[in-house]
């Protein structure tokens, strides 16, 4: 049996790590073999070497580089890992990606604030993603929705209560509001087509419960 290839999507702070171990668990315990990637490899790969450097900042800010060089270390990133991704597709398990394509899409993509140049830019991103490097398609795409004002104040929580060692600073995305605002716009745009599970995580202004999102994303899998 084919295995499938799901991406969660969603902006900084929406909660995409949580949702993704706690889809990992469930898939687990319903005896569907799966794996977990997140993108960027930050520090891992070639590219993911590129994409940290970048996100702090070395070649300027989020709307200092050019979204289309941009998002070639990103697609670049993602071929480096294709072999193994494929391997388990083959084996039949369901892969699960933290961020995919469309994440390259929404953050680069959401600097052109024409609609027509952006529309362009997503089909060049296609043809360079799929074609050019040949990654893999995902079967479902979810995108956690998350305001970014919310997510701006969810960021703000998780670096207070990380221990001193471990905080980091926020990258050129996390701490640029303006960035998150588009990169969100560019989202609800993209999950407007097919292949689309959009999770609505806030009610009232205020985050769900974990549990209750995760509930929400497994209602969107079992449907798969």
């Amino acid at each position: 049996m084919p295995g499938k290839l799901i991406a969660i999507e969603g902006i900084d702070g929406s909660g995409k790590t949580v949702q993704a171990h706690l889809l990992l668990e469930r898939l687990t315990k319903a005896g569907r073999p799966a794996e977990t990637i997140k993108f960027p490899r930050r520090g891992e790969t070639f590219f993911g070497r590129m994409v940290e450097r970048y996100l702090h900042g070395e070649f300027g800010s989020a709307r200092d580089v050019s979204p289309y060089l941009a998002a070639v270390l990103y697609a670049g990133d993602r071929f480096e890992e294709k072999g193994r991704i494929n391997q388990w597709l083959e084996d039949g398990k369901t892969v699960i990606a933290r961020r995919y394509v469309d994440s390259n899409k929404a953050h680069q993509g959401g600097k052109f604030d024409d609609p027509k140049q952006r529309g362009h830019f997503f089909d060049w991103l296609e043809e360079l993603e799929y074609k050019v490097l040949g990654n893999p398609r995902p079967h479902l795409s979810l995108y956690l929705d998350v305001p970014a004002r919310v997510s701006c104040d969810l960021i703000k929580k998780r670096h207070k209560e990380l221990p001193r060692e471990e905080a980091r600073k926020k990258d050129i995305h996390e701490e640029d509001v303006r960035h998150l605002e588009a990169a969100e716009r560019a989202y609800k745009e993209l999950a407007q087509g097919g292949g689309w599970a959009i999770i609505q995580c806030v009610q009232d202004g205020k985050m769900l419960h974990e549990g209750e999102i995760a509930e929400k994303v497994w209602e969107a899998v079992k449907r798969q």
